[in-house]
């Protein structure tokens, strides 16, 4: 799981993503599509910054944010299992 901020404003109580937590959690694949894992690989592949500078990833990749960054770093094995067995 994923825990992401919801774009509301923190604490509202109608709010039907977050019920008022200012928070939702979501399943790593629902959060990391194959796209934005594809352009990790880019940067991981091109050799061109360190993988734990998760500032410069974004710089490289086309829309990678340091949230997705993250998340494809912790769940790596998972979603490389997910999406480059489905490439192949």
């Amino acid at each position: 799981m994923v825990r992401i901020n919801c774009k509301c404003v923190f604490g509202v109580k109608g709010c039907l993503h977050c019920s008022g937590r200012g928070y939702v959690d979501v399943s790593v694949e629902e959060f990391i599509t194959a796209d934005k894992f594809r352009q990790y690989e880019e940067v991981r592949e091109s050799g061109a910054t360190n993988m734990f500078d998760g500032i410069m990833v974004c710089e490289l990749s086309d829309n990678l944010t340091r949230v997705d960054v993250t998340a494809i770093r912790t769940h790596y094995d998972k979603l490389a299992e997910l999406y480059m067995t489905k490439e192949k």
